[in-house]
Order: structure tokens, then sequence, then C-alpha cells
């Protein structure tokens, strides 16, 4: 992710800091981001449709003033192919700002709550910060899985095995 998209993201973050409103955005953004699929986003990223057409539609479907006006500037700067992006970027803001630390848990098949629940507990002990996990879903893995999170990643799949096991081979 760019510089130029972090300041994006810092922009929101700290216009609904200063507007006391940040769970507020923080929510509308998030839901905004779920019920973005396809057909819309080629709606907004589509360069023959007109700037103002995009901002009529998000006007009647935002809620939020601070949000409808940021995404408002995305159109306006080209900006808005990136909004998942910022987006990520915004929440990591959040997080950081309650000092939570977001894990993402990769697997082959949706983990229990039971598992999740191991894992945030157990890095929680390890890091001494609260953690949210998030689990993601990842077909290529064969079993196993891979935990990253602030540019470390712990991957105990059986394919980061294979993968040692073949290198190992290729030395010998």
């Amino acid at each position: 992710m760019t510089n130029e998209l972090r300041q994006y993201a810092l922009a929101v973050f700290t216009l609904a800091i200063e507007k006391n409103e940040l769970n507020i955005v923080r929510d509308s953004f998030s839901e905004f981001i779920e019920q973005l699929d396809k057909s819309a986003m080629h709606f907004m990223k589509h360069p023959l449709f007109k700037k103002s057409e995009k901002k009529e539609l998000l006007d009647k479907v935002i809620k939020n003033s601070s949000l409808k006006h940021f995404l408002f500037v995305l159109i306006d700067n080209d900006r808005f192919q990136s909004i998942k992006d910022i987006h990520q970027a915004f929440e990591e803001l959040v997080l950081n700002q309650q000092e939570t630390l977001m894990v993402t848990v990769w697997s082959k098949t949706k983990l229990s709550k039971a598992d999740l629940n191991r894992v945030k507990e157990k890095l929680e002990k390890d890091n001494h910060q609260k953690i949210v996990v998030e689990n993601k879903i990842d077909e290529m893995i064969l079993a196993g899985h891979r935990i990253e999170y602030s540019g470390y990643i712990h991957d105990t799949s059986v394919n980061r095995k294979l993968t040692d096991l073949v290198s190992e081979l290729k030395k010998n």
C-alpha cells in the first residue's frame, strides 16, 4: 500500500476523531465496504460515468456526512479504485489507537470459534495487548494454518512443510 493511500485513511480517521464520531464512521465505512459488490465498484471506477452521478448515488446510500464527503473526495481525486486498501489502512489506525492487534488466520476451511479463541488467547498472552482475530479461507492450503500480523507470518501449513522438504531435497 502506498503512503498516499495511508494519507487518505489518516484524513478520514482524523476527521472522525475531530467530530467525535470514530465508531460511527468506522461502522458506516465497514458496512459500505461489505456491501460494495462488483457491479457497484464497476460503476464507481468507470470513467464514462460522471463524477456527479457517482456522488448522487453515494448521497442516497451513505448516511454519515463525514464518510460521504470523504468518498466524494476519493471520487474527485480518482482514487475510488483504492477504497478497500484505504479502508484496511483506516482499520489499522483505529486498532492501533485502541492498542489492539489485528491477526489474520488463513486456513483451508473455516475454523471453529474455540480454535480462534485459542489463537487469540495465546497471542494476547505473548503480545500483551488485545487481539482481534479474523479467519480467512485459502483453498490452496492443504492442511494447517498461517497466522499473519504486523508483518509477522507464522506458517504451520502442510504447504510450507512440503516447500521446505523440496528445498532440503534439492540441496542434497
